[in-house]
This record gives C-alpha cells, sequence and structure tokens, in this order.
C-alpha cells in the first residue's frame, strides 16, 4: 500500500510511436484507431483512481481487441523503454518494492485496469504499475465490487499519503493492523479492507517480519548494553525514519520499526 511516483511521459505520444514502430499487419487497423483511443485517453487522464469509477466497454470487436492488445505483448522499442523507467521510479520512490502489498520486489507489471478488460489502456503508463507476482496473481482481472474499487492505485490516491498499516510488537513479536487515522470516507475504508484481505497483507506481513525482528531484537539488545536503553531509542526511531524515507510510511519494515520504538519506550515507564 505504497505510493509510487506517477509516470511523466505523454501517453497518446508513445501509442503513436509505438504504432509506427510496427511491421505487422495491425499498423493501419490502429492508424485508423488513433482518434478513437485519443479521446478514451483523455478521458483516462482526467480520472481520480480510487474515486471514480471507470466501467469497461461491452462489445469491443475482436479485431480490435487483437490489435490493441498486441501493443503491449509485441513490446515495441518506445514501450520497452517507458516500462524501464516505471521500474526505475519505482525504485527511486519505494525502493523497488510492490506497491501492493510493500513486502516484495516488484518484477512485473501490472494493469491496474486489467487489459482483457479495458484493452485500449494496455500501454497506458498509468495503467502500468510495476508490482511482484504474488500481487499479481491475486489480483487477476478484479478491479471493482459493489461499484467501489478494490485496490489502492498507487499513482494518485489519497489513500496512501497516510500511515495506514502499523505494527504491534510485544516480547518481540510482531502483530500487524491497519489504523485508518484521518481517512473518514468509508468508500476509501472499504478499498484498503478489500485489499488487505484479497492480497493477503497482514498474514504476509508477519512472516516477512518472523527472521527480521529475530535479527533487530538481538542487534538492539547489544546496543542497550553498550550505549543504554535511551541512547538506542534514538537510533531505532532515527531508523524508523530512514525506512519511511526509502520505502513509505506503509511498508511492512517501516511500521515494524516504528513498533519496536514504541515498544522500547514502554520501557522506560
Amino acid at each position: 500500500m505504497l505510493s509510487s511516483q506517477k509516470p511523466v511521459a505523454i501517453s497518446i505520444d508513445i501509442l503513436r510511436t509505438s504504432i509506427k514502430q510496427k511491421y505487422s499487419a495491425n499498423k493501419i487497423f490502429l492508424l485508423n484507431m488513433i482518434a478513437d483511443i485519443e479521446q478514451l485517453y483523455n478521458k483516462l487522464d482526467r480520472i481520480n483512481f480510487g474515486v471514480e469509477i471507470f466501467t469497461h466497454r461491452e462489445g469491443i470487436p475482436t479485431d480490435e481487441v487483437r490489435a490493441l492488445l498486441h501493443l503491449y505483448s509485441s513490446k515495441t522499442m518506445i514501450v520497452e523503454e517507458n516500462i524501464e523507467l516505471l521500474y526505475k521510479s519505482n525504485r527511486e520512490s519505494i525502493g523497488g518494492k510492490c506497491p501492493y502489498c510493500g513486502i516484495v520486489e516488484a518484477l512485473t507489471i501490472d494493469h491496474y485496469l486489467p487489459q482483457e478488460l479495458f484493452p485500449e489502456y494496455c500501454i497506458h503508463l498509468s495503467n502500468l504499475i510495476p508490482c511482484c507476482t504474488v500481487c499479481q496473481g491475486k489480483k487477476g482481472i478484479k478491479y471493482i465490487e459493489n461499484g467501489l474499487p478494490l485496490f489502492i492505485h498507487s499513482y494518485n490516491s489519497i489513500i496512501t499519503s497516510n500511515t495506514i498499516l502499523e505494527c504491534r510488537v510485544i516480547d518481540w513479536k510482531a502483530s500487524y493492523y491497519i489504523n485508518y487515522g484521518n481517512i473518514t470516507s468509508a468508500a476509501n475504508r472499504n478499498t484498503i479492507d478489500r485489499q488487505v484481505h484479497l492480497l493477503d497483507i497482514i498474514n504476509r506481513c508477519k512472516l516477512a517480519s518472523i527472521d527480521r525482528i529475530d535479527e533487530y531484537r538481538r542487534n538492539i539488545e547489544d546496543r542497550i548494553k553498550k550505549i543504554g536503553l535511551s541512547d538506542t531509542i534514538g537510533f531505532v526511531d532515527k531508523e524508523a525514519k530512514y525506512l519511511e524515507r526509502q520505502y513509505g510510511s506503509n511498508s511492512w519494515t517501516s511500521a515494524l520499526m516504528r513498533g519496536i520504538s514504541v515498544h522500547l519506550h514502554g520501557r522506560t515507564q
């Protein structure tokens, strides 16, 4: 549930260049579709993901779907270059982690709006999100339920500007939970709940923390013996801030370090 940098390239320019770089029978067909696709791109560029609901077009002709999907599967040079830029932006903004779970590395590209339902957006940069294979597999082609989005869009969601993933540490055992904080919208809370449930985020965070918290425990207890509890707490607080800058406040490591800080502060009372 991390917030990554929004792509800066202009998607309609990428589309035009991608079509020009193609040498398939689809080229003329796609060139004739440019005006219609540009209108759809303008519509997507204006949407506020996570607030407005996007519905897919019904009855798209099979040859149109095939031609559009081939834009992504064939990976022209301009598409490859911009996918690499997406990965680079992901590494710079959230340390290369998957924005859906914040746990493991983003090694594949997910279509936020499934390309099976929205072939017209299969190379639109706002619809391409670097993520992990686990989240991509669990997400599938689901994107909406009961008129509400199922997943947070990492490029432009007000949700991820809040710290919502927290960790409670008791006897050096981590327990993760969701803290809605300033998020009062029922719709946004529902999206958080559905993403956490469908991607099994709480359990996956707990499993990821098992080895790490044992390592932290040994290092922190040794540090307490050497420099005392108060200075160790200062060190842990700085480490928590560093992890937040590196991965975002909703990464499992950031939440874990904040939980350890609270645990250590409790020992001073």
